[in-house]
């Protein structure tokens, strides 16, 4: 056996039979990458079709406010705000005509202070409108 493993032509029948058996390897393993990539080509169509499906049958997607919502929302507050100050204004407005009326009935200033809740500087211009226009 061992003068066969040196002859010539048993080294090419042997470097032949393995060079014939790497390309049978070689067109299986092509065979399976042509396999492989056919099934993902497949399942790429069928998850396009399923999400052309999705997009048909699905809602409208919920969007946020567009420019319209948003600017009536702005004004919708400002309005708001402008209400609250005038509601003030009108609060302020009633507490000083109660207090001009305590005036012209002769209140000095402590009483409207405790009584009528102003700062000792409301009362004290509060009197002195009321003596300049009853000495005017």
């Amino acid at each position: 056996m061992i003068e066969l493993a040196y002859q010539p032509w048993f080294l090419l029948s042997l470097c032949g039979l393995l060079l014939l058996g790497m390309g049978l390897v070689v067109l299986l393993l092509a065979l399976q990458v042509r396999e492989l990539r056919r099934r993902d080509q497949a399942r790429e169509t069928a998850i396009e079709s399923l999400q052309n499906l999705l997009r048909a049958r699905a809602p409208a997607p919920v969007r946020g406010p567009d420019e319209h919502q948003l600017r009536l929302a702005r004004q919708f507050d400002e309005l708001r705000a402008r209400q609250e100050r005038l509601e003030l204004q009108a609060m302020e407005a009633h507490g000083y005509h109660q207090a001009i009326d305590w005036v012209r009935r002769g209140a000095d200033v402590d009483q409207l202070v405790r009584k009528l809740g102003l700062s000792r500087g409301e009362a004290e211009l509060l009197q002195a409108l009321h003596r300049a226009r009853e000495a005017g």
